[in-house]
C-alpha cells in the first residue's frame, strides 16, 4: 500500500513521518525512508530507536504551522490516547497544499506500543479531517 501510494502521489518535501520506529524484524517494510531517497525526511516517535530523528508526541509536534509538505502515518493513530489532538497536530504542521497520508488497522488483533485504543471506519477519518480543517492556523 506504501509503495502504491508514494508512486501515485507526489510527495512534497520536506516529509514527516508520525510513528517512524522501525519494530525489530520489521525494518524492511517499516523503513519509508527508501522510497524518498532525495528529499527531506524526519521520522518521529515516542521512543529512540531505528527510524527515530526526534522523539515527541504526536499530540503535541514541535514543529511550526505549516511546515512540511507531506505528512506520514501509517497505523499510527489506533495507538494515541487522543487521537483527535493528533489529527489536529498533523493539519497544523503541513501546508495547506501538502499530502497528508493515513491508514490504521481495522480487523487486525490488538497489538501494543504504548497501547491499542481505537479503530476507525472511513466515515470517521472523514469527520476527523472536516473537524481539523476548521480549525484556526489549519
Amino acid at each position: 500500500m506504501a509503495r502504491a501510494t508514494f508512486e501515485t502521489f507526489p510527495c512534497p518535501e520536506p516529509i514527516l513521518e508520525v510513528g517512524s520506529y522501525q519494530v525489530n524484524g520489521q525494518e524492511q517494510i517499516a523503513n519509508l525512508r527508501r522510497f524518498f531517497p532525495d528529499k527531506r525526511f524526519v521520522g518521529t516517535d515516542m521512543r529512540h530507536g531505528p527510524g527515530v530523528d526526534a522523539v515527541t508526541s504526536v499530540e503535541s509536534l514541535p514543529y511550526r504551522n505549516h511546515a512540511f509538505g507531506t505528512v506520514i502515518a501509517l497505523n499510527l493513530f489506533e495507538h494515541v490516547p487522543r487521537f483527535w489532538l493528533g489529527f489536529q497536530e498533523a493539519q497544523r504542521v503541513l501546508r495547506t497544499d501538502g499530502l497528508l497520508i493515513i491508514s490504521c488497522p481495522f480487523y487486525f488483533g490488538i497489538h501494543s506500543f504504548p497501547s491499542d485504543y481505537w479503530r476507525f471506519k472511513p466515515e470517521a477519518f472523514r469527520v476527523m479531517l472536516a473537524f481539523a480543517e476548521r480549525l484556526p492556523g489549519a
